[in-house]
């Protein structure tokens, strides 16, 4: 888990990926991350993790395994830019996913 990455999100009952989370940490018994409206703090634990995405099992809202996934610039041009207001307009400007990285984090000022 890096957390100056921007990840999509997964939540038990979703079909896809269909939201962002940003500034995404563990802190004693539940992760915390911002989406693009406000932050989160849910209880409970991550259970698998590698290079590129993580699956926690939240113990409190929407319980059941969520999975984080890092947004590549790939990924976004290919499918998520379609759920994002302006998407076009960034897979336009944006090229590498360290860009898009840094474009949600000034964006979002986290």
């Amino acid at each position: 888990m890096d957390r100056r990455a921007i990840y999509v999100l997964k939540k038990t009952d979703d079909i896809d990926f269909s939201s962002i989370a940003m500034d995404v940490h563990i802190h004693e018994d539940h992760i915390r991350f911002f989406d693009t409206n406000r932050g989160h703090m849910i209880v409970g634990e991550v259970i698998h993790e590698d290079k590129n995405k993580f699956k926690f099992l939240s113990k409190g809202y929407a319980p059941g395994i969520w999975e984080f996934k890092l947004l590549t610039i790939e990924y976004f041009k290919e499918k998520f830019y379609k759920s994002v207001t302006n998407g076009k307009i960034i897979t336009e400007k944006i090229h590498t996913t360290d860009d898009l990285h840094h474009w949600y984090r000034r964006e979002f000022k986290v």
